[in-house]
């Protein structure tokens, strides 16, 4: 990765897959926060011109709450990612017009609710909700729609987890300046190890891949992918 964010300090953590193992009661609350070094690449198809992010990454704040085998969890994410030479296109009703050596804010927004129905497997539904905004240009746009996905993990030793998720969105609305502009669709996979420190404190290292496809009504499509690093810390509030 063309990334100086890789290099990462210790973050509170908050998974959004909150582990049956993390609290000796049944109900509790998660909290925390973690830091993604990311890069952000992809192509903007009638155009033909690919963008790829000299720097970037994201901070994460996320919640919790489990009872039994079911949970909700919570997350907002926000960032930016520089691009030296050309960034994504700005793609409108009139054609994709080039960005270039500048910056793209970014937001993203997830609220799921899942049950693990085996020991170490949970199935989940989710809401997401992602919004790119082109800094020093009035552009805005955005992405939100209903998916799905299966997380887990898998204990290695009395002090290491293994854990992984997959989430998947077939269809959401594409908005531009707040105007629905097309359709698109959009998956995410993360997986890591998580150490504990003690009953209720986790430290946590991953990897995060992410990507969209927006398919415009002009015609246009645009394939963007998030890959990044995270590290991070939680705890958990058994009551």
């Amino acid at each position: 990765m063309k990334n100086s964010a890789i290099i990462l300090t210790a973050m509170l953590f908050l998974s959004l897959f909150p582990f049956p193992s993390y609290a000796q009661k049944d109900r509790g609350i998660s909290v925390g926060l973690k830091l993604i070094g990311a890069n952000r690449e992809g192509t903007t198809q009638q155009s033909g011109r690919d963008f790829d992010s000299t720097d970037g990454g994201q901070f994460g704040v996320n919640l919790s709450f489990r009872k039994a085998r079911g949970y909700i969890g919570a997350s907002l994410e926000s960032g930016t990612y520089k691009f030296e030479g050309t960034g994504p296109d700005l793609v409108t009703a009139i054609g994709a017009l080039p960005f270039s050596k500048g910056t793209l804010r970014y937001r993203e927004v997830n609220l799921i609710a899942g049950y693990f129905f085996w020991e170490h497997v949970s199935l989940f539904v989710g809401v997401k909700g992602i919004e790119d905004e082109w800094e020093n240009v009035n552009f805005k746009q955005s992405f939100a729609g209903v998916g799905g996905g299966v997380s887990g993990f898998w204990p290695i030793n009395a002090r290491w987890d293994f854990y992984g998720s997959a989430a998947f969105i077939p269809a959401g609305e594409v908005k531009t300046n707040d105007l629905k502009s097309g359709d698109g669709k959009s998956t995410t996979l993360e997986f890591g190890t998580v150490y504990r420190l003690s009953a209720r404190d986790r430290f946590t290292l991953g990897l995060k891949f992410s990507s969209v496809l927006y398919e415009f009504d002009s015609g246009d499509e645009q394939k963007q992918k998030t890959n990044g690093l995270f590290i991070g810390y939680s705890h958990y509030f058994p009551f």
